[in-house]
């Protein structure tokens, strides 16, 4: 046997150890034969601890219980499921077929939702209504908009391995997968403007950074496309599989959108950026970049709001507009000691620079949300604030606050609904 292949086979078999390494970091401490929404009927009261005030609206979340060792592509290890609370306060469980539920939202009296596969738990699925949508192997699950016209426009995270990077494109199709529209940041937003967190060491991240160096290594030698088709290859595991090669391989997320929102009767979108700590304005028929606002930390813009007491976000979540004003979730990464919040401004589409700080409510345990959070604007004077995740460490041991609707005129919560520790979920809507 040449030596070439005894190197070939010989870093294959290292692979495999540094996978299955992986594998077991992510699942220690979590239980194969925990409870599942695919083999029985989750009761709401598994996740939540209570309910306080009254809502108007009907709140639907998506609860999933975090673990220490979650994967970092969002597969829920325990169990997720659609809530959804009445005005009475009266919950009860939205039904989601043979899936992972991971974002589910309302459209009259049709769901739609974002899930993992459970046979594969690596590929994303999208289902609205009764009908599955054919996506790409690059969808995000973090937004969508679904259009009057029955097409929809998804997030997508495209790997670019020139200049590796992962690049946001977003992407307008019809139902049976018809491309109408697609808008790619590469010709658009640099790498050099990411806004990075620092990082936490550990052993799980230190395999991770092993296995994308071995991946990276398999790239430069063979090229992007064999690289490409070996990440098609998938490793099988009790409750998962694990790809035999890390198609990021170090690609860094410099802008990472979590929300879109057309403008103007679709001229326009607004996109929230969390790596750039920006939200920016794409023109649609041009594809012009025409506005952006950041955070103190950003470098993509120079554009601040005006009167801000932190002087601006960082690394938010869930941009809205709503009669000229402006809401987003604050996760607040980037200021050390400051908690999460919801904050609102003043809107000016023709001049960011006019945004002027109006209001803002904070975490009521005055914790940071490091990950997800949303927010909406349900009237005038209130606004329903989704709180995201629980950062690890002590905060997982407690109750934490899941979602909460507060009246901006008095800064109160009117109603508030507590999970048990550990749970969580992505974003709250009410309807």
């Amino acid at each position: 046997m040449r030596l070439f292949q005894k190197i070939v086979i010989f870093a294959l078999i290292f692979y495999c150890l540094i996978a299955i390494s992986v594998y077991f970091a992510e699942n220690w401490k979590s239980s194969s034969k925990s409870s599942s929404p695919l083999t029985k009927i989750i009761d709401p009261s598994t996740a939540i601890d209570s309910i306080r005030g009254y809502a108007k609206e009907t709140i639907v979340l998506t609860p999933t219980l975090e673990q220490p060792f979650k994967s970092e592509n969002f597969v829920p290890p325990i169990s997720s499921y659609g809530l959804q609370v009445k005005p009475n306060n009266q919950s009860s469980v939205i039904e989601a077929g043979n899936v992972l539920p991971v974002n589910i939202e309302k459209h009259g009296s049709k769901y739609s939702f974002f899930s993992i596969d459970p046979i594969s738990k690596n590929k994303i699925l999208f289902a609205f209504g009764d009908v599955n949508i054919n996506v790409s192997k690059d969808i995000d699950m973090h937004d969508q908009v679904i259009h009057q016209d029955g097409s929809f426009t998804f997030l997508e995270y495209v790997p670019n391995y020139k200049n590796r990077s992962l690049d946001l494109q977003l992407k307008r199709i019809t139902g049976q997968g018809q491309v109408l529209w697609v808008w790619n940041s590469n010709k658009h937003i640099s790498t050099e403007h990411v806004v990075r967190e620092p990082e936490i060491k550990s052993l799980k991240k230190k395999l991770r950074d092993i296995r994308r160096s071995y991946s990276n290594s398999i790239l430069e030698l063979f090229g992007s496309d064999i690289f490409q088709f070996l990440t098609n290859i998938y490793i099988p595991f009790p409750n998962r599989t694990i790809q035999l090669l890390d198609n990021q391989v170090g690609l860094l997320d410099h802008i990472h959108a979590n929300s879109i929102e057309y403008l103007n009767d679709e001229k326009y979108i607004l996109v929230s950026a969390r790596h750039l700590d920006t939200l920016f304005i794409i023109e649609v028929k041009t594809g012009s970049i025409i506005w952006s606002l950041g955070g103190p930390y950003s470098t993509f813009t120079k554009n601040r709001v005006i009167g801000d007491p932190r002087g601006g976000f960082s690394h938010q979540h869930d941009a809205r507009v709503f009669k000229n004003k402006l809401y987003l979730f604050d996760n607040a990464n980037m200021q050390l000691g400051l908690p999460s919040r919801a904050v609102v401004y003043t809107f000016d589409m023709k001049n960011p620079n006019n945004c002027k700080f109006l209001f803002e409510y904070i975490e009521p345990y005055n914790r940071r949300r490091l990950s997800m959070g949303s927010v909406q604007p349900l009237d005038d004077d209130r606004v329903l604030i989704g709180w995201g995740g629980v950062p690890l460490g002590p905060d997982r041991q407690n109750t934490s606050v899941g979602a909460s609707i507060v009246n901006m005129k008095n800064n109160r919560a009117e109603w508030q609904l507590d999970f048990k520790p550990s749970w969580t979920s992505y974003r709250a809507r009410g309807y």
